[in-house]
């Protein structure tokens, strides 16, 4: 039986996911929220953590220093695997019912939230629940 959403170990309520939105880029990909969609989209742009200096363009140079932005994106299990699988959670490949539906976003994240080595950065920057909420 899965728990209810927002009762994780690590105190993660998401607000995205809690209200029933979520996020479609231009490009087709179907993301959580508009943090998990900024990391992505600097993958598909300057390269994955470690690579990025071996990218140059032109998005590199608008965006400043690559290393505070590798450490800014760097990859954790759980966005490198939507990202190695995006194709999968692209509205252009799939319906968007098989995208929210798939094990990626009713297992994987959610459970990611129950383990601080799992758990994205950006999850934990931005829906940490506060202790007097």
């Amino acid at each position: 039986m899965t728990q209810p959403l927002n009762e994780n170990k690590c105190n993660i309520e998401c607000q995205w996911m809690d209200t029933n939105r979520l996020l479609i880029n231009p490009d087709g990909q179907v993301l959580p929220c508009c943090y998990f969609a900024n990391v992505i989209y600097t993958y598909d742009k300057l390269g994955v953590p470690g690579k990025i200096a071996e990218k140059p363009n032109q998005v590199t140079d608008q965006m400043g220093n690559k290393l505070a932005i590798s450490e800014q994106t760097k990859s954790t299990n759980i966005l490198m695997n939507y990202y190695q699988n995006r194709e999968k959670y692209n509205i252009n490949e799939n319906s968007l019912e098989d995208i929210i539906t798939s094990d990626w976003f009713v297992k994987t994240l959610p459970e990611s939230w129950d383990d601080s080595d799992k758990i994205a950065s950006h999850c934990v920057k931005h829906c940490t629940k506060k202790s007097d909420e």
